[in-house]
C-alpha cells in the first residue's frame, strides 16, 4: 500500500511520536510519502530519532513547499478542477474565519500547497491526515482533487487539532473513512462535541495508541533517588506547572526534602522562574531547558517520580506519561483528558486538576513509600507492554488502513438500505446480499438511524446476521429500549401536569432511536421544565445556537441521551407557533414498544420534515426518508390539510420541493412513482427550486440558491399574512447562516 501522510512540521525539534508511528507503518510494509506543511528547516534533521533515518525513510519521500512555489504550482490543478476547489475553498475559509484571523490565515496558507501537491503527486492507495487541524485541511483538499476514489483517514490527537479551534472539523470527520485517535477520552469528546453527527462518525472512530519501541526503554524501577521530581514538556500555561511549584512550596513547608527538575522550553519559562523565586524555592528548582530525547529518557530513569499537572484538557495522552511508565518511573498526573486511560487501576496516581493541596499530598505519599513506587511501576510497565507496544500497534494501524474501502458512489449503500426497507424482496434485480460489503451497509444504516429496521429487513429465519452487524443491532435495540423508558417517564410527567404535548420524530423512528428526544409542549414558559423533570434526573445543556434562539431548551438525561423541549413553537427559529398549536391539537397516541407516547399525525410529520429541510442542507437521512415514504404510501394522508397548513405557514414551496424529492428518491430505488400526478401538480407551481436539487444520492436538499429563494418566498408569505412576530424571527435566518457558515457542507 502506498500512503500519503500529511503532517504539520517535519523535521521538527520534537516529533517523537510521529516518527515512531511512521516507522511502525514502514515496518508493517506500508510505503510512505510525507507532506510537511511547514517549509523545510534542514537544521532540524539533527533532532530526528535514529529509528526514522534516511535508510528507513529516504529524504526525497518527504515533501516541502515554500509559499511562492505553492501558489505558482497550484494553477494547473485549479484550472483542471475549478468547480471542486472553488467550492471547497469557500466552505473551508468560511469555517476558518469563524475562529479568527489567525486560523483563517493559516488555512489560506495550506490550500495552495494542497493544490500544488495534487498536481504533482498521484497514485496513492490511501491518504492519512496525521493531524486534524491545518494538516487535515491540506490532506482533505489534496484528496478531493488528486485521489477522491481512495480511502481518506484523519488522526485526531488533542488540543492543537481537536479541542480548540476545530476549523472545518465537522466536515472533515464526515468526509473521512476512518477517524483515528489516541485515547478513549477523545472518542467520548467527539461524540459530545459533534453530537449532531455522532451517529455518523462513531462507527468509523478507531483508537490507536501511540507506541513505544520498548526495546529502547530499559525498565529500572530500583536505585532511584528519594526526592527528585521531574516535569517534562513545553513550558506553557496549559501544562499547569505553576501548580507543581506551589505544591513544592507546600512540601518544603512540611519539611519534605524535594527537588524539582523542569525539562523543556516555552513561553512560560520566565514566569515560572519568577514564581519559584517568589515562593522562596529557587534552591529546590532547576530549569534544564530543552534536551535531546536520549537525555530526556535518561532524566526519566533517574527521577523518583514524574509529575504532569495539566490544568485542563489540552494534551490527549501525553507521551511523557507513557515514556515514564516504560522506564519504571511512577507518575502523578491530573485526572483529565486521556491521562486516566494510562494511569487508572493503580498504574499511577491521579489528582484533580488545579488542586495544589492534593498534588502536594500525592507527591509526598509517593516519595515517602519506596514499596508503593515499585508496585506502581510494575503495574505501569505491564500496561505499557499491553497497550503501547510500537510494532504491534503499527501492525494494527496498517491493517486498518489496508482494509478500508471507499465506495466510488458514497451514497450507494444508503440506497441499498432504503431499498431493503421499502421493497421485499429488494427491487435491485440481481441484488445478492452475500455480495454486499456488510461493513458499509452497517455504517450506512447506523448513519441513517435505521439499523434495527435494516437488520429486520435482511435477517432470514435460517441465516444469521454477520457477527459485527448483529452486535451493533443488539446495541441499537438496547439504546432504543432506554429511549422508550425515558419517553414513558416524560409522557407520564406531561400527563400528570395536564400538559398538551407531542414527541416529534421519535415514535416514528422506532424500533430505532435517536439520541435526542424532541418534545413539543404547549406551555411557552421554560418554568414548566422543572415540573417535567421533577422525578427525572436532568442537567441543562447549552444546546445549539438556533435552538436557543427558538426558545427551546436542551437537557442531558440518563443513558447519554438528550431531551429538547420546544415551548409552543416549531421551525428553525421558532417562527411557527400556529403550526405547533395545530400539531398538538391533532396529535394522537402511537405505540412505541412498551410506551404509547403522543405523536404527530402523518400529515403533520410530513410537514415537520419539510420544515426541517427548508433552511438546511441535511444529509441523505435514511430514517426520515423511510418514515415519510411509508406515510405517503399508506394513501391515507389528507392532502387538503397538508396544502392548507403549508399555505397558512408560508411553506408551500418547501413542501412542494420535499414531496418531489421523496418521489424522485422512491423512483430511484423502486423504479415506480410515489405520488399521483395531481398531488405533484398541486405543489408544482411553487416548487420550482427542486429543479436545482441533485439526484437521490445528493446529500443536499435543496441547493443554496434554491434555499435562498425558498427563504424569501416564506418571508414574503409571512409578512403578507400579518404574522409580524414570525417574520421578525425569520429575518434572523441570514444572521444564523452567517454564524454557522461552512459547518454544513455536504460530504462528497
Amino acid at each position: 500500500m502506498k500512503l500519503a501522510v500529511f503532517t504539520s512540521r517535519y523535521p521538527a525539534q520534537v516529533a517523537t511520536f510521529f516518527e515512531r508511528d511512521m516507522r511502525s507503518l514502514l515496518e508493517a510494509g506500508v510505503d510512505i510519502d510525507v507532506f510537511s506543511i511547514a517549509p523545510l528547516d534542514a537544521s532540524l534533521w539533527k533532532h530526528s530519532l535514529a529509528l526514522l533515518g534516511p535508510d528507513q525513510l529516504p529524504r526525497d519521500r518527504i515533501h516541502h513547499l515554500r509559499l511562492g512555489e505553492s501558489v505558482r504550482g497550484a494553477m494547473p490543478t485549479l484550472r483542471r478542477g475549478a468547480r471542486t476547489w472553488l467550492g471547497d475553498a469557500r466552505a473551508i475559509l468560511a469555517s476558518a474565519l469563524r475562529h479568527g484571523v489567525v486560523p483563517f490565515a493559516k488555512t489560506a496558507y495550506v490550500l495552495p500547497k494542497a493544490w500544488t501537491w495534487a498536481a504533482r503527486h498521484t497514485g496513492y492507495d490511501h491518504v492519512l491526515a496525521y493531524w486534524g487541524n491545518y494538516a487535515g485541511t491540506c490532506a482533505y483538499a489534496f484528496h478531493r482533487l488528486a485521489t477522491p476514489d481512495v480511502p481518506f483517514s484523519i488522526w485526531l490527537h488533542a488540543g492543537t487539532d481537536l479541542y480548540f479551534r476545530p476549523v472545518f472539523m465537522r466536515d472533515k470527520m464526515l468526509y473521512a473513512d476512518n477517524i483515528i485517535t489516541c485515547c478513549d477520552f477523545n472518542v467520548n469528546y467527539m461524540t459530545q462535541a459533534f453530537a449532531d453527527v455522532a451517529s455518523q462518525i462513531t462507527p468509523k472512530i478507531f483508537v490507536c495508541h501511540h507506541g513505544l519501541d520498548l526495546g529502547t526503554f530499559t525498565y529500572q524501577p530500583d536505585s532511584r533517588p528519594a526526592n527528585r521530581v521531574l516535569a517534562v514538556g513545553r513550558l506553557a500555561k496549559e501544562k499547569g506547572y505553576e501548580y507543581l511549584l506551589r505544591a513544592a512550596q507546600i512540601l518544603k513547608a512540611r519539611g519534605v526534602d524535594v527537588v524539582v527538575d523542569f525539562v523543556g522550553q516555552g513561553p512560560e519559562e520566565q514566569n515560572l522562574v519568577a514564581l519559584a523565586a517568589e515562593l522562596g524555592i529557587t534552591d529546590r528548582v532547576q530549569f534544564r531547558g530543552w534536551l535531546p530525547f536520549p537525555e530526556v529518557r535518561k532524566a526519566m530513569s533517574e527521577a523518583t517520580v514524574l509529575v504532569h499537572p495539566s490544568n485542563g484538557i489540552g494534551d490527549g495522552l501525553p507521551n511523557v506519561v507513557r515514556e515514564a511508565m516504560a522506564v519504571g518511573t511512577p507518575v502523578v498526573a491530573s485526572d483529565v483528558a486521556g491521562i486516566p486511560d494510562a494511569l487508572s487501576d493503580g498504574c499511577g496516581v491521579l489528582v484533580p486538576p488545579k488542586d495544589v493541596g492534593a498534588l502536594a499530598t500525592s507527591i509526598a505519599s509517593v516519595l515517602a513509600d519506596p514499596a508503593q513506587r515499585v508496585a506502581i511501576a510494575a503495574r505501569a510497565r505491564r500496561r505499557v507492554e499491553e497497550r503501547y507496544d510500537l510494532w504491534r500497534n503499527g501492525a494494527r494501524l496498517a491493517q486498518l488502513l489496508r482494509s478500508t474501502r471507499r465506495s466510488p458512489a458514497k451514497r450507494f449503500h444508503d440506497l441499498i438500505a432504503l431499498d431493503l426497507l421499502l421493497t421485499q424482496p429488494p427491487s435491485g434485480g440481481g441484488l445478492d446480499l452475500n455480495d454486499l460489503d456488510w461493513s458499509e451497509l452497517r455504517t450506512a444504516a447506523q448513519r441513517g438511524g435505521a439499523l434495527v429496521r435494516v437488520a429486520d429487513a435482511i435477517e432470514q429465519p435460517r441465516e444469521a446476521l454477520p457477527p459485527r452487524f448483529a452486535a451493533a443491532t443488539a446495541e441499537a435495540c438496547r439504546r432504543a429500549q432506554q429511549v422508550v423508558d425515558l419517553v414513558d417517564r416524560l409522557s407520564a410527567a406531561c400527563n400528570r401536569l395536564g400538559l398538551p404535548h407531542a414527541f416529534l420524530r421519535t415514535a416514528e423512528c422506532y424500533p430505532d432511536a435517536q439520541r435526542t428526544i424532541d418534545l413539543l409542549v404547549s406551555d411557552p414558559s421554560v418554568n414548566i421544565d422543572a415540573e417535567i423533570f421533577r422525578d427525572i434526573p436532568a442537567v441543562t445543556h447549552r444546546g445549539l445556537l438556533h435552538h436557543r434562539l427558538a426558545g427551546a431548551t436542551t437537557y442531558r438525561v440518563a443513558y447519554g441521551n438528550r431531551v429538547l423541549i420546544r415551548h409552543g413553537r416549531l421551525g428553525r427559529l421558532g417562527e411557527h407557533a400556529r403550526f405547533a398549536r395545530l400539531l398538538l391539537a391533532r396529535a394522537r397516541p402511537r405505540p412505541m414498544g412498551t410506551a404509547t407516547p403522543i405523536a404527530p399525525s402523518g400529515e403533520d410529520h410530513l410537514l415537520l420534515l419539510a420544515i426541517h429541510q427548508l433552511y438546511t442542507r441535511p444529509e441523505f437521512r435514511l430514517s426520515d426518508l423511510h418514515c415519510a415514504i411509508e406515510a405517503v404510501r399508506a394513501r391515507t394522508l389528507d392532502w387538503d390539510y397538508v396544502f392548507a397548513t403549508a399555505l397558512s405557514t408560508g411553506i408551500v414551496p418547501a413542501v412542494g420541493c420535499y414531496v418531489q424529492y421523496l418521489d424522485r428518491v422512491h423512483q430511484s430505488v423502486t423504479g415506480r412513482a410515489l405520488l399521483p400526478q395531481p398531488v405533484l401538480d398541486r405543489f408544482a407551481a411553487d416548487a420550482r427550486p427542486i429543479r436545482q436539487a441533485g439526484t437521490a444520492q445528493d446529500a443536499r436538499f435543496p441547493r443554496t440558491r434554491a434555499a435562498a429563494r425558498l427563504y424569501l418566498q416564506n418571508l414574503r408569505a409571512t409578512l403578507e399574512s400579518g404574522r409580524w412576530h414570525s417574520a421578525l424571527r425569520l429575518s434572523l435566518i441570514p444572521v444564523l447562516a452567517a454564524l454557522t457558515a461552512g459547518t454544513r457542507r455536504r460530504p462528497a
